[in-house]
């Protein structure tokens, strides 16, 4: 078992892991939200599980030459897991953003992702974004505010005008 190599979630968000002791980095490249790009990150594992399965912390800093500084961090936590003979990264996120004191309410957001080693088809991603909004770090916070660009947010758009960002 090894955290290494690549990692897709159900909207074909990608982690790509290399780890050195319990160290990990690597990158994330986000296909979906306000400021679709590839992002370093960084974090930690139990680089000797006990049980098998192996916990792991990661954290992105949501800033880029292309989107610039988005005044936010993700921090996932979670497990490595054999789930019916498919390796998984279990994760729960949370996405913190910078605001003023009295909106400290509506600082932080959370949420779920179930990476795979497989990509998701077009189809997958077309299915999952049929559901609604999804639980995504870059989406969930801004479904009742305006983009940064002031035009609609990613995944407000119809899902049959869905086009993958940065694939192949």
């Amino acid at each position: 078992m090894s955290l290494e190599g690549h990692w897709y979630n159900e909207l074909g968000s990608e982690f790509v892991l290399t780890t050195d002791g319990n160290h990990v980095r690597g990158t994330c490249r986000t296909t979906v939200g306000d400021a679709p790009g590839t992002y370093p990150v960084v974090g930690l594992t139990d680089e000797a599980p006990s049980l098998g399965p192996q916990v792991l912390a990661l954290s992105v800093v949501w800033d880029s030459e292309q989107h610039g500084d988005l005044h936010s961090v993700t921090a996932w936590s979670g497990q490595y897991q054999h789930a019916d003979g498919d390796e998984v990264l279990v994760m729960f996120w949370a996405r913190t953003l910078e605001t003023e004191p009295n909106s400290d309410a509506q600082s932080t957001q959370v949420g779920k992702d179930l990476f795979r080693r497989s990509k998701p088809s077009n189809e997958e991603v077309v299915r999952r974004l049929q559901m609604g909004p999804a639980s995504h770090p870059l989406c969930v916070s801004t479904w009742d505010s305006p983009s940064r660009d002031g035009q609609p947010h990613a995944l407000e758009l119809e899902a049959e005008s869905y086009s993958p960002v940065g694939t192949g």
